[in-house]
Formats: C-alpha cells, structure tokens, sequence
C-alpha cells in the first residue's frame, strides 16, 4: 500500500479497442470499465486512455536499433527517420497506427492515427488466397482481417488448409441442420470457452460465453492448392489434430522446418500431441505460410495508405516469439507485390520491434506531452 504522499496523481492506460468516451469495451475481451470510475477509486488528478496501438505508434521515434529486428531486403534513404510511419501487429486481435510528423515553432512533433485495420475486409492476391477467404466467408459470414491475423486467427488458417486435406466422407461430417455449416460429429458451431494466452500478448484467461467470430473444428471443402490436392492419409486419426491451439500450430510450424524456437517462445511451450505426422506437420507450415503471406498483404496496403516510407513496424505478442518463421517467410515478397507500386514499396523498410514493452514507452511520451503543454 502506497502512502499519500507516494501515490501517483496522473495514470495512462493503454487499450486493445477504440476509445469512443467515458465506458471502455475491449474488442476480443470481456472487458469493461469506465475512466471516470478508475480515476476516481486511484484518486487521480488525471487518467488518459489511449488505444494501444496508438501508444506503440507514439514510441517508434523513441525506440533504440537494438529494439528493432530488420524483416527482409530493402532500401532506405535518409529521410526514413523524418516521415510517416505504421505499425501493425498480431495478438488476441489485430492492431495498427500511423505515426505521421507535422513541424510547428521549427521543431517536429509527432501525431499517432490509431485505427481498426482488423476489421477491413480480406482482399486477395491470388486464387490460394480466394480459396482462404471464401472458407472464411462461408464459416464466419465475414472475412476480416483479424480473422487471420490474430491467435485465433492461426487457428482459423489451420482448420483450413486441414479442410482441404480431409477425404470428404461421412465418417468424418456431420451437416449442423441449423446453419448447413458442415462439421465434425458432435461439435458445436461456438466454444463454450476460448483460452488466450501468453501467446497473443496477454495473460493467461479463460473466457466463459460464445464469441462467434472463433468457429472450431470446422470441416468445409475449397478448392485445393494444386500441391495439397492428395488428401490425408486414411489411416490418420483425423481427431487428434483437430482442437489445436495458435501456440502449436506455430510450434509444430517449426518443427516440420527443423528450425530451433525463439527464446521467448521456449519460455511457454505448448504441448504437443504424440506422433505427429508429416502431412500433419505440414499442414501447420502451410497455415503459417499463409499467415505471413496475408500479413505482408496487408501491411503493404497499410504503407500505402499512410505513405508510410519511414517504416513498417511489426509489434503484437506473436511475431516476436515465431522470430525464425517471420525471418524466413515471404512477408516482404507479399508487401510489396502491389503492382506498378513494388518499386515505391521497395524502399519500405520492415522491422519487428523486439521491445518487450513499447506501448509504456509511448504513454510516458503521452504524459510528458500532456503535463509539459
């Protein structure tokens, strides 16, 4: 218990949702609470409450080299550090801001834009993507953005590219009379409860109640990539690898590239399943391809909207702990595969920020505005 004497009188939150006034929802969470309560049971003078992409976009000016890991090849020139930034990143959802400068008495000043990319509409770039989104489309109703560029998202990716592997007979499908989605026998269209963790950036919680936008154990056929058009192996126990997690799909990833987790991720290692194989182990590097595929898209589509030439940052609490499948996938082939626009993207610098806590950064920035004037 702090004494009167030690007690803050100014606090700064950051947020995982739009700040819309006094009563603060969060987006993917069952959490609610009102500014004016929490600054009056702190005792605060004052409490700002930011969106929290808008407090990691006010810190990249203040973020060190050794805060940010290079993604991909590209060209910068000596301007990158004076104009326009945008940072996006995958968790529990999907985040962004930009960061766009303006000088005023001869000296330059920073303006964070937060905004909702998670929830713009999917767009694709070749007919594998088409075959993603329309699978998305027919679970979910909606296809946004977050709907794979989150944890659940992974998931999403996984169940699939799984979908297309699966021989479409009766004993592994049930048709659900109410919604004519196609799913495994005795599954429910919603979890009765959704496990975040540490994973997306957040502390472990269980979530009780339906949160429709995450459908499990979905099995619904698209058209196939033209590599995966064999379908599974028969003799594979298709229910063992179907309630997989965000945390193993991206482990299993790395294990089917041999490749060493990152240091942050072998602090929570899932569990795996026993016996795992190759067509399985695949299938989770296909998601992930995927997943970095459509980040790249849409991290591209970002840049050019906010002119974004001093940089692309990645945050969120996934890519720093999937590092080596990040360094090694096509994000930056995605980026800048936008047409008569790839040479102008070129020159788009990439980098995941590796900072454990950016976001502080930018609300102590915050605050030393508003106090300073």
């Amino acid at each position: 218990m702090l004494s009167s004497k030690n007690k803050p009188s100014v606090g700064a939150l950051a947020v995982a949702c739009p700040i819309l006034g006094d009563s603060i929802q969060f987006t993917n969470l069952p959490w609610q609470f009102s500014i004016q309560k929490i600054k009056t049971a702190f005792s605060l003078d004052s409490l700002f409450v930011i969106n929290d992409y808008e407090a990691i976009a006010k810190a990249l000016p203040y973020l060190e080299t050794s805060d940010l890991k290079p993604v991909g090849t590209f060209t910068t020139d000596s301007t990158a550090s004076e104009v326009a930034k945008v940072v996006l990143g995958p968790g529990s959802g999907l985040g962004c801001a930009g960061l766009v400068p303006y000088t005023w008495n001869n000296a330059r000043h920073w303006v964070p834009v937060p905004g909702e990319a998670g929830h713009i509409t999917l767009s694709p770039q070749n007919s594998q993507d088409d075959n993603i989104i329309a699978y998305l489309r027919k679970t979910l109703g909606h296809a946004s953005s977050e709907d794979i560029l989150s944890g659940p998202g992974i998931v999403n990716l996984y169940n699939a590219v799984l979908s297309q592997k699966i021989s479409m007979i009766p004993a592994f499908i049930d048709i659900d009379k109410k919604n004519g989605d196609i799913l495994p026998p005795g599954s429910k269209p919603y979890p009765n409860e959704l496990n975040f963790s540490k994973f997306e950036g957040i502390s472990d919680i269980s979530i009780d109640g339906k949160l429709p936008k995450i459908r499990h154990n979905l099995v619904d056929a698209i058209v196939p990539k033209d590599e995966m058009e064999k379908p599974l192996d028969t003799d594979i126990n298709i229910d063992s690898f179907r309630n997989l997690t965000a945390p193993q799909i991206a482990l299993m990833a790395l294990k089917a590239q041999n490749m060493t987790p990152s240091a942050l991720f072998q602090k929570n290692l899932p569990t795996l399943p026993e016996n795992i194989p190759k067509e399985i182990l695949n299938i989770a590097k296909e998601s992930m391809d995927y997943f970095f595929q459509f980040l790249g898209n849409i991290a591209g589509n970002l840049a050019l909207t906010f002119g974004a030439k001093g940089g692309v940052y990645l945050a969120g609490g996934i890519l720093p702990q999937i590092e080596p499948l990040l360094t090694q996938s096509t994000f930056r082939t995605f980026f800048q595969a936008k047409g008569s626009y790839s040479q102008y993207l070129s020159s788009v610098p990439s980098y995941l920020i590796l900072h454990p806590t950016p976001a502080l950064i930018g609300l102590a920035r915050l605050v030393w505005e508003k106090l300073e004037g």
